[in-house]
């Protein structure tokens, strides 16, 4: 790892993008995708925060991707039940 760059995490956050922008676009025609897609964002904004606060040292943000994460699975959670 140079400069302390995890390649790994970056590159499971971009098949993450890709996979949502996928499931978005299927929410459009079909409602049952769209916790799915509620979930994909909570699990990338959860990897977001780790990239952030290991990588950037950014620990504001961290902590708002984090929330914004916890919103997320709630969210998902409830149109679930």
């Amino acid at each position: 790892m140079k400069n302390g760059i995890n390649k790994t995490s970056f590159l499971v956050e971009v098949i993450l993008v890709i996979i949502l922008f996928f499931f978005l676009v299927m929410s459009i025609f079909e409602n049952v995708f769209f916790p799915l897609c509620e979930g994909i964002m909570a699990v990338l904004m959860f990897l977001l925060a780790y990239n952030n606060y290991k990588t950037f040292k950014r620990k504001h943000y961290s902590t708002l991707c984090i929330v914004v994460g916890i919103i997320l699975v709630i969210s998902a959670l409830g149109r679930l039940i």
